[in-house]
């Protein structure tokens, strides 16, 4: 069944009303309980995935079943002249297909779900004229996908054109349909077909440029791989902590460092006071007393320092820093990087990733920094209970 109407008369809502997405104030629509329908819109939507896995995903692959709606959407000489076939990317929403590739990818896709209905919403008009006719053939012609398979096929379009493949006929006017007979179509058809520019012989349509073209436009624009750095580079560290602010970074290292101290030193602190051969003089105990409790308090004191120049100051003001680097960077890009890069992509750098420098690196700052001073501190107590351990240092760090 196909529908044609004007820009606006409502096609595509009425397509949206058979899927149950638009609010039904009046009427009623009948459609088959359990019915799967399939739905390949004027503007598709496609996610930044590989040629193939848009077409099948979520579905299981069926490599004969694919290359039977690949061929039916002429797409197979399109794949053939990209980089890497099926596999290609095609970026952010399509970005790296041409009008016409995007609408056949989208009907490949819809097509693939193997659903008993399929709703097509003007899916032709953005082809040229060869393509076009190529597909409305494969696809709805007597001998094509849908006929073979017993798919039932609900289209819209502006004009009339391929009425012949369908059974039904309908044109929209202001929101009501009337069926058109089918002796009044041929001359109408072949009037409409004749003021349509991009569907005279010659003269494609810009959107679905030719197929040198379309494999020169896909390999102008690189796809852009994240990559895992192994190994520690000391620049990037120098880099966040340049972020933080050089106060706030020795803040922060000074408040670990003496709290560290204030926590492991006591220890030896009360070694020195049992060793005291003037432990039972009152002044001395009061002493050693008076400067264990001083250590506890300074200790408490550069820990609420600590988690304050961190958490309130140092991290913040490093998100604030990146944040601006990173959104001047992105305006200041050209073009091709904006595209080769895609905007989910860097949504996530401006999203995600300051996130886990706001949370999990602030947590994981915290503890490498107690943890490197609380090393040294053991390393300290050690060589100080027994010289001979401590000169197993040397050969460990070595390692």
């Amino acid at each position: 069944m196909v529908i044609f109407g004007s820009p606006g008369s409502g096609k595509s809502s009425l397509l949206l009303s058979v899927l149950g997405e638009l609010h039904q104030k009046t009427g009623e629509i009948f459609r088959k309980p359990y019915l799967e329908i399939a739905f390949c819109a004027q503007e598709p939507w496609l996610p930044d995935l590989s040629i193939r896995d848009v077409i099948t995903r979520p579905l299981r692959l069926d490599g004969v079943w694919l290359s039977e709606v690949i061929a039916a959407c002429d797409l197979a000489q399109d794949i053939s002249l990209l980089p890497q076939k099926e596999d290609t990317m095609i970026g952010s929403s399509g970005s790296r297909l041409s009008g016409g590739q995007k609408q056949r990818v989208s009907l490949a896709r819809a097509l693939y779900s193997r659903k008993e209905c399929v709703l097509l919403d003007d899916v032709l008009s953005g082809l040229d004229s060869a393509t076009a006719r190529t597909v409305a053939q494969k696809v709805l012609g007597p001998k094509g996908l849908c006929r073979r398979h017993g798919i039932t096929v609900l289209m819209t379009a502006p004009n009339i054109m391929y009425e012949t493949y369908f059974d039904s006929t309908y044109v929209m006017q202001a929101g009501s349909l009337s069926k058109i007979p089918s002796s009044s179509l041929l001359p109408a058809a072949d009037d409409e077909l004749s003021k349509q520019p991009h569907l005279a012989e010659g003269k494609p349509q810009n959107s679905h440029p030719s197929a040198n073209n379309r494999a020169v436009g896909v390999q102008s624009t690189p796809i852009m791989t994240e990559k895992s750095i192994s190994g520690v580079n000391i620049d990037l560290y120098k880099y966040f902590f340049s972020t933080m602010g050089w106060g706030a970074t020795g803040l922060v290292f000074a408040s670990s460092a003496t709290f560290v101290f204030c926590f492991k030193f006591p220890d030896i602190w009360l070694r020195w006071w049992t060793d005291s051969d003037s432990h039972s003089k009152g002044t001395d105990a009061r002493m050693y007393m008076t400067v264990y409790v001083l250590l506890a308090a300074v200790a408490l004191i550069a820990l609420a320092l600590f988690s304050w120049s961190l958490k309130i100051i140092a991290v913040p003001r490093a998100a604030v820093m990146l944040h601006q680097r990173l959104l001047s960077a992105v305006v200041g890009a050209p073009y091709y990087f904006l595209v080769a890069a895609g905007p989910g992509s860097i949504l996530n750098r401006l999203s995600e990733d300051l996130c886990i420098v706001d949370l999990q690196l602030t947590l994981a700052l915290s503890r490498s920094i107690d943890g490197f001073f609380t090393i040294i501190a053991e390393a300290t107590l050690i060589s100080y209970a027994s010289v001979l351990t401590a000169l197993a240092f040397p050969p460990l760090l070595g390692l």
